[in-house]
């Protein structure tokens, strides 16, 4: 994401939004084991990629086949070792 084409679609999470229904559990193997999602929002080490702004466009039609466009969100998650990491994708 960093690298990529537009690292500025990367904000800081303080609450996930009531589209991504991700919870603790869900993402508690990708965190260390001694924190919470809870707790990594607050510390402000969880971050939110959402391309909202796709969601609508019209899809290209190759070979006569319409292809799909999605307009995901991803969490990320600022890994004391590992750097920042996807922890759940919609």
């Amino acid at each position: 994401f960093l690298n990529g084409s537009n690292p500025r679609m990367i904000t800081r999470c303080k609450e996930l939004p009531s589209n991504f229904p991700v919870t603790g559990d869900m993402v508690q193997s990708s965190l260390i084991p001694t924190t919470t999602l809870k707790e990594e929002l607050k510390k402000g080490n969880i971050f939110l990629v959402d391309h909202a702004i796709i969601d609508g466009i019209p899809a290209n039609v190759i070979r006569d086949r319409t292809q799909h466009i999605a307009a995901p969100l991803c969490l990320l998650y600022e890994h004391p070792e590992k750097g920042l990491i996807p922890i759940a994708i919609q």
